[in-house]
């Protein structure tokens, strides 16, 4: 054997009463090895997992040892518990046997089709290591065409560090991923976050109007209760004066509530009366500079 597979850590002393610890690299990775092997062969299994017409023939004890989900299965005294046979639906079985040579090995192999699925599944059986090499995967990855969709998955599980980071990275591509197919399926949660965050990377406040425009008409009927709190997210006095007269108040969309009527006039007063500009609310007079002045170092 190799000398560099081995590691030790040895105590001060007398040689002969010190211990040493030594450890096998090798050991445990032929171990594991093994382990996925006799899967592979169905040696010594005792439980299967069905998923649709795949069969995985596994073994309890590592399945427990390494998903939280098959721990509390196994020792719940559940009917699932005690069968040989475990039926779990609704679950891609190409994806299930990527979690399962996880559980087994440490190793997973990944790809655009796969990654989202695969967080999906790591997040229901437990698997936190797994959850966070699909998020180190999602956000080397990240580009304009794939960022928000990160952040709709991310949303929809809780990871709050993966939605930031895909948050950040719309907001510096802003330009490009308001025209992606994803924009409009952003819940109305993500879609006020990117457009009220000062990071946003846009050249007229017009363009950040027409975003949400394009947003709230994509589902008239349900998203209309949102009109507000999305278009509250536009700052009106940064419009243009025929704009805001020939778009924005011919549209309509802030007629019907008295608290979009106030937003509007705000902003007739703000181009109208000069001197009392100073009047309207400070969240409205963020100048686009400052934010520009905000921006993070682009990435990608």
């Amino acid at each position: 054997m190799d000398d560099n597979s081995l590691t030790s850590s040895c105590g001060s002393g007398d040689a002969k009463e010190s211990k040493c610890k030594l450890s096998s690299p090798e050991h445990r990775d032929q171990l594991i090895a093994n382990l996925d092997r006799m899967r592979i062969d169905s040696s010594y299994s005792d439980v299967v997992i069905i998923i649709d017409d795949y069969k995985f023939p596994c073994h309890k004890v590592i399945l427990a040892g390494g998903s939280p989900y098959f721990r509390s299965m196994f020792a719940s005294g559940m009917e699932e518990s005690r069968k040989r046979d475990i039926e779990i639906k609704q679950i891609d079985p190409v994806i299930f046997g990527l979690v399962i040579h996880f559980i087994y090995t440490g190793n997973v192999e990944m790809t655009a089709s796969t990654v989202h699925e695969l967080f999906v599944q790591a997040q229901l059986f437990q698997i936190f290591q797994l959850v966070e090499l699909c998020v180190k995967y999602l956000e080397k990855s990240m580009s304009e065409s794939t960022c928000l969709a990160a952040m709709t998955l991310a949303e929809a599980h809780g990871h709050n560090a993966m939605y930031n980071f895909a948050l950040q990275y719309a907001c510096i591509h802003f330009d490009t991923v308001k025209h992606d197919e994803d924009f409009v399926k952003l819940s109305s949660e993500s879609v006020i976050d990117l457009l009220k965050d000062r990071r946003l990377n846009c050249n007229t406040e017009e363009e950040v109007y027409e975003a949400a425009v394009k947003w709230l008409d994509n589902d008239v009927e349900h998203r209309k209760s949102f009109r507000y709190k999305v278009l509250s997210c536009i700052k009106f006095p940064h419009i243009s004066q025929c704009y805001l007269v020939d778009t924005v108040i011919k549209a309509g969309h802030l007629n019907d509530d008295q608290r979009g009527r106030e937003l509007l006039d705000e902003a007739v007063l703000y181009h109208t009366v000069p001197s009392r500009r100073h009047m309207l609310p400070s969240y409205q007079l963020s100048y686009l500079s400052a934010i520009v002045q905000a921006r993070p170092t682009v990435m990608g």
